[in-house]
């Protein structure tokens, strides 16, 4: 006879493969919300965003790398530009 006996049913529900449904804003409106506040302002810092979209300082740094932007000279600017970017930066 065993010491521990769990029923199957109660061990699948205990370490299943699946994750738990999670709370909190999906990744796609953090991502929207964050690329609107960088058109709005370029000059804007990874750390009021945080403050303004209640996320972790890491989660910005990761949504900003992954939609391709970059901080250079304290503007955000996407590591390729577009032609009306390169534009943008011959008229400075």
């Amino acid at each position: 006879m065993e010491t521990v006996q769990i029923p199957k049913s109660e061990f699948k529900s205990i370490f299943g493969v699946k994750d738990a449904p999670r709370t909190g804003i999906p990744f796609v409106e953090n991502v929207d919300k964050i690329t609107e506040i960088i058109e709005v302002d370029q000059h804007v810092s990874s750390r009021s965003i945080t403050k303004e979209i209640k996320v972790d300082h890491k989660t910005v740094l990761n949504h900003l790398r992954k939609v391709g932007f970059k901080k250079k000279l304290d503007v955000w600017v996407p590591y390729q530009l577009t032609p009306k970017n390169m534009m943008d930066r011959i008229s400075i």
